[in-house]
C-alpha cells in the first residue's frame, strides 16, 4: 500500500479528479498543495522595497 502522494503532476486535473486519480494509483493520501480551486484565498508572499523601514 502506498501511503501518500504529491499529486502535483496531476495539477491540470479538477481537484475531485485528481483526488480520484491517486486513489486508484493505490495511495491513501494525497498532500494538497496550493491550488487556485482548493484555497483561492491563499497568495505566495512578496517582498519589495516598501516592506522594510529603511
Amino acid at each position: 500500500m502506498e501511503i501518500t502522494l504529491d499529486p502535483y503532476m496531476f495539477r491540470a486535473l479538477p481537484l475531485d479528479e485528481m483526488v480520484r486519480t491517486v486513489a486508484e494509483l493505490g495511495y491513501q493520501y494525497a498532500e494538497l498543495s496550493p491550488r487556485d480551486d482548493f484555497m483561492p484565498f491563499f497568495l505566495h508572499p512578496r517582498a519589495n522595497d516598501g516592506v522594510w523601514p529603511t
